[in-house]
């Protein structure tokens, strides 16, 4: 007596949802609207590539639609009557109940079952129908329900039919004892040893310590569609004595009232009742990663896969349907650009060269460059079938990471039977959750720049630096670059005489050792504009694989930090309407509507001001025109990697390999490097000098200083590093112009003639060459560079630069035929 009714309210889960985060939820919530807002977006593109302006329209929207959900289920009372978890045919879930033993000796509870009831609709006359185990052994007045004596007969329809389920093969169900249901009398014995039970349970015995508080978690599953209600737990007593206590669970404070918020009123729980509807899959994923195996290959459960920066692991996403539906739609939403699929289901590899620098890569859908999709569009994964997607890990960021992802589907049953806008609510969209713990240990450090070539106005030089900065072992830290990948719309790359040839194998790093690579840039014809890629090998000593993908990473990557900048805009100018008690300007409609009507050389999106914001470019077809009129290039595509609004741009991608960190019979690791969007011509405005000063001259004199001083003369060049700009509009051109003054500062030990001082104005790429002249009245090694240029800004502010260059001369007196020491 009252033994089991100390009994905790209980707590109810989901097994679909078993993965618990804590503080982790706010990433979750986070992925999961910007994941359905580009879906929603997407859907209602119809296959045209989505821009980030589209997809933060639509997470607005969602963000909206939320918050009133919010707001109107807590205020509203009668809303949390009908505030009922939605659960599904044949799936079990399951409901945790504390038990406490208040007796000074042992407690043995058996036959533990959970008591629930199940109201269901038979065809269009919506008439109800019950069936309960009942809460009274003695008789019962539900709905017609026939008393039941004992509970030892009850089952006698099913006899010991048990039941067993693929998302829990471990537990039984069998049918509840005490069970009874209102078709019972209106059926015959053949009738109802053919149905189905309305719902099944699991049972459990337990054996209590004395003075001891136990958990017990129970499995209950619905068969049939209807109103479903947990009601209490029944349970033995020393295998003799039945008890039931009835769960009375409080509900939430309301907010609706005056009245209800002084005197702390609360509303309806709904924590026990559920609604359940139409079988629907579930998907169970296992993540299998070659960075968390051990010498033998399998997986080490419960620690944390360690990398190299910038290595590059194979993995396996093994998918299994253990629901009682088909699948369809499978996607993947990552918080990082981390993870790139092997390969891409129902997208065949193009012919032509531009259809395939447009392409998305790596299965991408959207802008942000962490959306895939996992199965091909048509494909369905039906109950009990399997497949494993594989693909390829990149960890870009040193320290413990942890990377989410989140997997969503959809019934394939009901593709054809909803009509709303897209949500997760219409389409009945479930996800599954997953996290990677990776420790990332540091790798290479690339340091890329670019200045313009002092021979030749037209061409660049670029720089790359590699320092081997590897910390993870004591020995065996050495690295090799194997090769370097250069990819440009307008340049092409050349290597320079004093680079790496391939016969050598220099490019081997130890441990804080440092290379540096310089190549040529060089426009690319004109008749040749594509998305050119130079490959350099800068190690014969390993074997060469196929190089075809080695952007796939960098692309998403670009993808990704383009919308995260459009993003951080977006809400800044959403925060200023708000100060400004303004609404948002555009929806999605309006957004498509200004692109259609924009010319197709002018990006549509206006409200992102970011150097990097255009997520897409449009372009006319040359001559034709296709549905729409324009070709628009994905997000993460080649060609949007490769251009840039403001001024020509190259990437940079380098391969390397290396020891790896782990004690693995594989030794040997691969990985790569990112050096994007680095501008030929950066633009306007610049925070530092905006003009490069370069002089051509001898570097060696030789002079017999009994005849007089000698004359060196020398030209400077002052050239506009500003890309130069096409547009029509004055003040887009007026911004690459540099108004500047030259000046010389003298000397000490030598003396200059020819131009001292002048002021004049370049525009973007221009230059102005000059001579002068050094007179020297004794050897020595001097410095020619003593210039200075002031730059007068718009606003009235003169900024002085000094240049650290050094123009050394050796001056030889013919008596002794050395320079003398200054």
């Amino acid at each position: 007596e009252g033994i089991g009714a100390i009994a905790h309210i209980p707590s109810v889960e989901e097994e679909s949802t078993s993965l618990t985060l804590g503080s982790d939820n706010e990433v979750w919530v986070e992925m999961t609207n910007i994941m359905e807002a580009e879906l929603r977006a997407s859907q209602c593109a119809k296959g045209i590539p989505i821009s980030s302006d589209e997809v933060l329209s639509s997470l607005r929207e969602i963000e909206i639609e939320k918050a009133f959900e919010r707001k109107t289920n807590t205020q509203n009372a009668s809303l949390l009557e009908k505030q009922a978890a939605t659960r599904f045919c044949e799936e079990p879930f399951l409901v945790t109940i504390v038990f406490a033993n208040p007796l000074e000796t042992q407690l043995e509870l058996t036959e533990i079952q959970l008591v629930a009831e199940l109201k269901i609709r038979v065809g269009l006359s919506l008439t109800e129908h019950t069936s309960k185990n009942t809460d009274d052994v003695s008789g019962s007045n539900l709905l017609g329900v026939a008393p039941v004596g004992n509970g030892e007969n009850c089952t006698r329809d099913y006899g010991a039919k048990t039941w067993t389920f693929d998302c829990c093969p471990n537990l039984v169900f069998k049918v509840p004892l005490f069970y009874a249901d209102s078709l019972e009398r209106s059926s015959t014995e053949e009738e109802r040893s053919a149905r189905m039970p309305f719902f099944c349970v699991e049972v459990k015995d337990v054996l209590m310590a004395a003075s001891s508080v136990c958990k017990v978690t129970l499995a209950i599953c619905p068969f049939m569609e209807g109103e479903f209600k947990i009601l209490g737990v029944r349970y033995k007593i020393f295998d003799s004595l039945w008890a039931y206590h009835h769960f009375s669970i409080k509900g939430p404070i309301m907010q609706d009232t005056r009245l209800h918020r002084a005197h702390r009123i609360r509303g309806p729980s709904s924590l026990l009742k559920s609604t359940i509807i139409r079988k629907m899959p579930l998907l169970h994923v296992d993540v299998q990663l070659d960075a968390a195996c051990n010498d033998g290959g399998t997986v080490s459960h419960g620690c944390s896969a360690t990398m190299l920066e910038g290595e590059m692991s194979n993995g396996r996403f093994s998918i299994r349907n253990v629901g009682k539906a088909p699948a369809y739609q499978v996607f993947l939403k990552t918080n990082a650009p981390w993870i790139c699929l092997a390969k891409q289901p129902d997208k065949p590899h193009p012919v032509d060269r531009s259809a395939f620098e447009r392409m998305a890569t790596g299965s991408c859908i959207g802008p942000t460059g962490t959306l895939m999709q996992l199965l091909p569009m048509n494909s369905v994964l039906n109950p009990g079938d399997f497949v494993d997607v594989l693909f390829q890990m990149k960890a870009s960021s040193c320290g413990k990471r942890e990377l989410c992802c989140l997997f969503s589907y959809e019934c394939a049953d009901q593709r054809t039977k909803v009509t709303a806008p897209y949500s997760y609510k219409n389409h009945g969209v479930r996800t599954v959750k997953k996290k990677i713990d990776l420790l990332v240990y540091p790798s290479f450090t690339v340091w890329a720049s670019i200045i313009p070539s002092f021979s030749n106005k037209e061409e660049s030089i670029l720089s790359i630096e590699l320092t081997n900065c590897r910390s993870d072992h004591q020995d065996q830290l050495e690295m090799s670059l194997d090769q370097v990948f250069i990819f440009s719309k307008l340049y092409r790359a050349c290597k320079l005489d004093d680079n790496l040839h391939e016969e050598t194998s220099l490019s081997q790093l130890g441990w804080q050792e440092r290379i540096v690579m310089h190549y040529r840039l060089v426009p690319s014809p004109q008749d040749d504009r594509g998305c050119n890629m130079s490959m350099f090998e800068t190690n014969n000593l390993h074997k060469r694989e196929n190089h075809e993908g080695m952007h796939a990473f960098a692309c998403m990557e670009h993808a990704h930090e383009t919308f995260n900048l459009n993003a951080a805009t977006y809400r800044r100018r959403l925060v200023r309407l708000a100060q400004q008690n303004q609404t948002e300007i555009r929806d999605i409609a309006q957004i498509r509507r200004d692109r259609s009507k924009a010319p197709p050389s002018v990006i549509s999106d206006e409200s992102v001001t970011s150097s990097r914001s255009n997520s897409i470019i449009v372009r006319t077809i040359g001559g034709e025109e296709n549905e729409y009129g324009t070709i628009i290039e994905e997000p993460t595509s080649l060609t949007c990697l490769c251009s840039s609004p403001d001024s020509p741009i190259i990437n940079v991608i380098c391969k390397w390999q290396g020891i790896s960190c782990r004690d693995t019979q594989s030794n040997v690791v691969l990985g790569l490097h990112h050096a994007l969007q680095l501008p030929v011509h950066p633009p306007a405005p610049l925070e530092s000098c905006p003009l490069t000063i370069t002089a051509k001259y001898k570097s060696k004199v030789h002079h017999d200083f009994r005849l007089g001083t000698a004359d060196v003369p020398f030209e400077v060049t002052v050239r506009n590093k500003i890309a130069s700009t096409t547009l029509d509009s004055p003040a887009a051109k007026d911004s690459s112009v540099v108004d500047f003054e030259f000046s010389v500062i003298h000397p000490p030990d030598f003396e200059l003639s020819g131009t001292q001082n002048f002021r004049c104005k370049l525009s973007g790429g221009e230059d102005v060459s000059f001579p002068m002249n050094g007179i020297f009245s004794a050897g020595g090694v001097y410095n020619l560079q003593c210039i200075c240029l002031t730059i007068y800004e718009a606003d009235g502010v003169n900024c002085p630069y000094f240049f650290p260059l050094q123009w050394i001369v050796h001056v030889y007196d013919e008596i002794n035929n050395a320079p003398v020491p200054n």
